[in-house]
């Protein structure tokens, strides 16, 4: 019954919540975009970044220093079972 009432509900509290999640997105790619050396490529979804390897293997350590530098919080990707990606 949940499910249903999710789906044939009103849904613009999810639009809002998806251009949110967008904005958010595109604040984070921009914010990376200035790191010299860091290549990212803007996800279909709104907020899982693949690829930043290339810039720091440890996920946990790349989050870490986007918080601190950038105050940016991420969810390293060992914590979803893919190191190297945040979200």
């Amino acid at each position: 019954m949940a499910a249903v009432g999710a789906l044939n509900g009103v849904q613009s509290s999810v639009q809002s919540l998806r251009m949110t999640l967008e904005n958010n997105r595109n604040i984070l790619m921009d914010r990376l975009k200035a790191f010299d050396g860091v290549k990212v490529t803007k996800p279909d979804g709104p907020l899982h970044l693949p690829g930043l390897q290339r810039y720091m293997k440890d996920s946990q350590k790349l989050s870490n220093f986007l918080l601190e530098k950038v105050r940016v919080v991420t969810v390293p990707g060992k914590d979803f079972g893919m190191e190297g990606h945040l979200r």
